[in-house]
């Protein structure tokens, strides 16, 4: 049974990000930008460059919750979301190795802020209730303070009162991907592949099984992709991904509508 495909990008990959837009557009159901930290683009920023070249794209900026701010975060992917029109996605990333030393943290510090971050985020995103914004002209009127909500979020070691300065996203909550309590989908739970252009697409088939939900072909080198999107319309005839779909990110991959926690 053919199942949706993502595509794994790092923000330091030399890519002509403008030239690539149409065949990602065409080939992927989203894709993960994979931010380096001290090396390529910030992938926040480059997601939202992404997000108004698109269309159809899903897009899923990756972040290191144990050391961005998750107020800015919370932020930033519901611009996203707003900016996408509901195809944005949080890809949860753990600063590790030389970036320890740049934060001045030690390991178990950094992986405990983890769960409490997108705990944090996901109450932000809910601070705004859908309706929070009025927009009555003749009564000066555009906001409705009561359907503001402070999320007074205690975590080890931070605290967050809220409410957020983004209105609610599109999606309500939109797709958070990564090993973590809280998470929508974990991307170990896809088909992970690393591919080169010596990769065929028998061996694609080779790998594809009953009960998959999806592949996340990551290249693995700028110089792989084109390769990589050259196989996808075999993929597509032999009944191993399927095409792209509309609508929300959380709708494509079969999540269900988020309700916000602070309306009635």
């Amino acid at each position: 049974m053919p199942v949706p495909l993502s595509i794994g990008l790092a923000t330091d990959l030399s890519l002509d990000w403008r030239a690539l837009i149409p065949a990602l557009e065409d080939a992927a159901e989203f894709v993960t930008l994979t931010d380096q930290f001290d090396s390529g683009q910030d992938a926040l920023i480059l997601a939202n460059w992404l997000a108004g070249q698109t269309q159809k794209l899903g897009i899923v900026a990756g972040v290191a919750l144990n050391f961005a701010e998750p107020f800015h975060v919370s932020t930033a992917i519901a611009t996203l979301d707003h900016v996408t029109d509901g195809r944005a996605g949080l890809l949860v990333q753990t600063a590790t190795g030389r970036e320890e030393a740049a934060i001045g943290r030690a390991p178990a510090d950094l992986t405990a802020d983890l769960e409490d971050a997108v705990e944090a985020i996901r109450q932000l995103w809910d601070s705004w209730q859908d309706d929070a914004i009025i927009r009555d002209v003749a009564a000066h009127r555009f906001l409705d303070a009561d359907r503001l909500h402070h999320v007074n979020f205690r975590g080890q070691d931070f605290s967050i009162s809220g409410p957020s300065i983004t209105p609610r996203p599109p999606q309500g909550q939109p797709v958070v991907i990564g090993p973590v309590a809280g998470a929508d989908l974990a991307l170990a739970s896809l088909a992970n592949l690393t591919v080169d252009g010596g990769i065929t697409a028998d061996e694609i088939v080779a790998l594809h099984h009953d009960g998959l939900t999806g592949w996340h072909l990551i290249p693995r080198a700028a110089s792989d992709l084109p390769h990589l999107l050259r196989l996808l319309p075999q993929l597509r005839r032999r009944g191993v991904i399927s095409p792209p779909r509309g609508g929300s990110l959380r709708s494509r991959l079969g999540l269900s509508p988020a309700p916000n926690r602070f309306a009635a």
